[in-house]
């Protein structure tokens, strides 16, 4: 398994994760954001690549101007045939340590509050719950608000 940086040419495939991790359109980053992601400077894109195809990704990004630098992890995805095989795990790994080599001591993420799989893994990477969203991804449809600290910091919200 290959966890490299995305770039244009992973649009298509990244959309396609989306599309099929995700059956809420709210949840779902289409192939025109997926692409300003990419883009972006300001914004940490990773695929993990088997076999010649992307199979998950991540985003994310760090705001220095807070008295403390936070993050958030934007948006994560595992094609579901490749579910199982840790994919998720490594893909927030890395992206938590760029988020923490550019100075984030707050890592913010959301997770459907239905998806049971989503919120195990967090807590097991040291996330806590901090807060529940209502109709975050749609009309009844909630999320969780998680937040791993990385060092002392005021625990203040995004």
């Amino acid at each position: 398994m290959l966890i490299r940086p995305a770039t244009e040419h992973d649009a298509a495939a990244i959309a396609a994760i989306e599309h099929a991790s995700f059956t809420h359109p709210g949840e779902r980053f289409s192939p025109r954001r997926v692409r300003y992601l990419i883009r972006s400077p300001r914004v940490e894109v990773i695929v993990a690549e088997e076999h010649g195809s992307v199979v998950g990704w991540a985003a994310g990004f760090v705001r220095r101007r807070a008295s403390t630098p936070w993050a958030r992890v934007h948006a994560v995805a595992v094609d579901p045939r490749a579910r199982g095989r840790n994919v998720g795990r490594m893909l927030m790994e890395h992206i938590i340590e760029m988020l923490v080599k550019q100075g984030a001591m707050r890592i913010f993420l959301e997770a459907r509050a239905d998806n049971h799989a989503a919120l195990r893994l967090y807590h097991k990477l040291g996330f806590v719950e901090c807060g529940t969203l209502p109709n975050y991804y749609g009309h009844d449809v909630a999320a969780i608000r998680m937040v791993r600290i990385m060092a002392s910091s005021p625990a203040a919200s995004p």
